[in-house]
């Protein structure tokens, strides 16, 4: 029975913590981006990247399992933490490879590298985010949006609403990388209030702006062009009401 007992908490733990390789990734990715070990190197100002991670403040559901992928091409070691209370520390993560925690309660967490003392991000877990998915028109590239707060339920005081926005292949439903996309927020009478225009390379994108809950808002996502390539535009409308 003991023994039993032991091999069902190593059972959990081994469903918990997870090392695969890029070909099966999950679709709630945060990608190391390339670059962010070296960010801080002496006479390396002319290559740093703009973001360490692709997302350092990420949106999930309870008992979601989020995965970092590593596409630098150093070794990397992160930390899940808890306020002060550390709730995990990874493996060493090799370029190409990843690692995955399963978030089991409701909360707000931090993610950080040992090693690399600037590349550090954030987490919230809820049962109260809002998502929706839009299926590609003109290109087979799918849109998921996520967003928390949910609008409706936000306290009076402003508060930033939070939104994830990531592409699928619509075939395989995994990341889309390289994609050039907007990501615009209009209010009731259809004024754009906020707007963003970028390149995706991961597939994972965040925007945060404080919204006004007693207005009514939609989301509208374009893409203009998938791996470099110009293609015809593709409109994905999100009403966050």
């Amino acid at each position: 029975m003991i023994f039993f007992r032991a091999s069902l908490v190593l059972i959990i733990i081994s469903l918990q913590i997870l090392s695969t390789c890029k070909s099966s990734l999950a679709d709630n990715v945060i990608t190391i981006v390339p670059g962010s070990a070296e960010f801080n190197s002496p006479g390396n100002e002319e290559y740093k990247v703009s973001r360490l991670f692709d997302a350092n403040y990420y949106i999930a559901h309870v008992n979601e399992t989020v995965t970092w992928f590593n596409a630098d091409d150093a070794n990397h070691q992160l930390d899940i933490s808890q306020g002060r209370t550390l709730i995990i520390k990874s493996k060493a993560i090799k370029p190409n490879e990843t690692f995955s925690y399963k978030f089991a309660r409701e909360g707000f967490y931090n993610f950080s590298s040992s090693q690399f003392k600037w590349m550090k991000g954030n987490i919230v877990v809820s049962n109260n985010v809002s998502s929706m998915a839009s299926k590609g028109k003109a290109n087979p590239v799918n849109v998921q949006l996520l967003w928390y707060p949910p609008i409706s339920h936000k306290a009076r005081l402003p508060e930033p609403t939070h939104f994830i926005i990531t592409f699928l292949e619509s075939s395989t439903n995994k990341n889309q990388d390289h994609i050039d996309y907007g990501f615009s927020l209009l209010n009731g009478t259809n004024d754009t209030v906020y707007r963003q225009e970028l390149h995706s390379a991961w597939g994972v994108e965040q925007a945060s702006t404080t919204l006004n809950n007693s207005e009514k808002y939609k989301a509208v996502v374009e893409i203009t062009g998938i791996q470099f390539q110009p293609v015809n535009p593709d409109r994905f409308l999100f009403n966050l009401y």
